[in-house]
């Protein structure tokens, strides 16, 4: 047009789309036979169950399937939902236990050893498209995500948890986060794994 004003019509061809079709919503009336049912409260969401999949023997490098299966509780208020799935060692050889501050220590001794002890892993199900707070009353949600295994995590016994957090612009962190390994990302335990090194 002449006054610099420019008009665009939509012209919607399923041939041309880019868009992805929607998707079927990831949920079950029923907690699957072969997950572990766990029904408690971690973090934002209840996690009814989980299971990991595979023989439990992961090598350093490598992958884990992991299915986690939550529901709401209450009535979750919009935000960002963050699930988090934690790897922590079960056997620790720290100066004096570790004491006075567990978490310092570790890190000291990660860095000096040059393996790690210790991870996370965080995801959005479904990438953030299907949050709590869209989430109906008594529907069980599909979580279905994959794990890298760091390259340089020592070998051990490992115990896995989870967690969901509402993520906040700016977190706010208690002192204990920064000193015990028992932090607010501490979830609920969904399993343990053996990590070798091949």
């Amino acid at each position: 047009l002449d006054d610099g004003l420019t008009v665009f019509r939509w012209r919607h061809d399923e041939r041309l789309s880019t868009l992805p079709r929607p998707a079927p919503r990831p949920v079950l009336e029923a907690l699957p036979g072969d997950a572990l049912p766990i029904g408690t409260v971690a973090g934002e969401a209840m996690l009814e169950g989980a299971a990991l999949r595979g023989s439990g023997i992961l090598s350093a490098g490598g992958t884990l399937l992991v299915d986690m299966y939550w529901s709401r509780v209450g009535t979750p208020p919009p935000g960002t939902y963050m699930v988090t799935v934690r790897f922590d060692r079960k056997t620790l050889d720290l100066p004096l236990g570790g004491k006075p501050f567990p978490k310092l220590t570790r890190k000291l001794i990660e860095r000096l050893r040059h393996e790690r002890y210790r991870f996370r892993a965080d995801h959005m199900i479904h990438g953030g498209l299907f949050a709590p707070d869209s989430w109906e009353e008594g529907e069980i949600v599909v979580d279905n995500t994959r794990i890298d295994i760091p390259t340089d995590i020592a070998p051990g016994r490992y115990r896995v948890r989870a967690k969901m957090v509402r993520i906040a612009n700016q977190p706010n962190y208690l002192l204990r986060d920064f000193f015990y390994d028992d932090d607010s990302y501490t979830g609920i335990e969904i399993g343990e794994v053996t990590i070798q090194r091949w």
